[in-house]
């Protein structure tokens, strides 16, 4: 015995892709808001751990004032993405400046920054 639930056996199937099409939809819009979620966290980091990953990927020499510390906080930066120019932004926000002379990045706080540009250019 058959029983007729009033489709046919394509049209079955045409509702089911459907219906798998817009599982996958949903679950991919839900890794992507948890994954655009996660980019805009507020992250704390201390500047020393900033500067040397920063360091690792960028393969720049840096040189740290003992003065240099304080916790970084940074929303939406991917490290291994940064450049230099908002690396030396960042530090500036927390009153640090980076000066690069002969392929080293000197790195102080910022009211020392007419000293130590006398002492590289001498």
């Amino acid at each position: 015995m058959t029983q007729y639930s009033g489709q046919s056996k394509s049209s079955r199937s045409g509702i089911e892709m459907k219906f798998v099409q817009t599982l996958l939809l949903a679950g991919i819009l839900i890794f992507s808001s948890a994954s655009s979620a996660q980019d805009t966290e507020l992250v704390e980091v201390d500047v020393i751990g900033l500067i040397t990953s920063f360091s690792k990927s960028s393969g720049m020499k840096f040189v740290l004032d003992p003065r240099v510390m304080a916790k970084i906080k940074l929303v939406g930066f991917d490290v291994i993405e940064m450049d230099f120019e908002t690396l030396a932004k960042i530090l500036w926000v927390y009153q640090f400046v980076a000066i690069e002379s002969d392929g080293v990045v000197y790195v102080l706080p910022n009211h020392d920054l007419e000293e130590t540009r006398k002492f590289l250019t001498n």
